[in-house]
């Protein structure tokens, strides 16, 4: 069973970083907005960006979405549907305040990410 579960954690993984990726890949217009307005170091910006992005799709991806998108002809298209699934909140990047941090469950996302690049 545990084989099982950890199928399913990987699927939703790969699903959302291929969403994440697909929608960098093309230029998303938010992250580039956030990129820009925000008065925070950049790269740590960035790579806030995508974890709230990819947690995001996380909770709300279906099991439909996940085999729909892990589709050989599909895991490289940016479906615009797919959008509402990586939104985030691009206004607490132009706030002048404390650096963003990632959160527990976003440094979990860096662990379960390392871990499958591993495998």
């Amino acid at each position: 069973m545990d084989e099982i579960a950890r199928v399913k954690t990987n699927s939703r993984l790969a699903a959302c970083m291929a969403i994440v990726r697909n929608s960098l890949s093309t230029g998303n217009p938010h992250v580039e907005q956030a990129l820009k307005d925000t008065k925070h170091d950049k790269s740590a910006t960035f790579d806030k960006i995508v974890l709230m992005m990819y947690e995001n799709c996380e909770k709300k991806i279906t099991e439909a979405v996940i085999d729909q998108v892990l589709l050989p002809d599909n895991i490289m298209n940016n479906n615009p549907e797919y959008l509402k699934l990586i939104e985030f909140n691009k206004n607490i990047f132009s706030i002048i305040g404390p650096t963003p941090s990632l959160s527990k469950r976003e440094n979990e996302i860096l662990k379960e990410i390392n871990e499958v690049n591993a495998d």
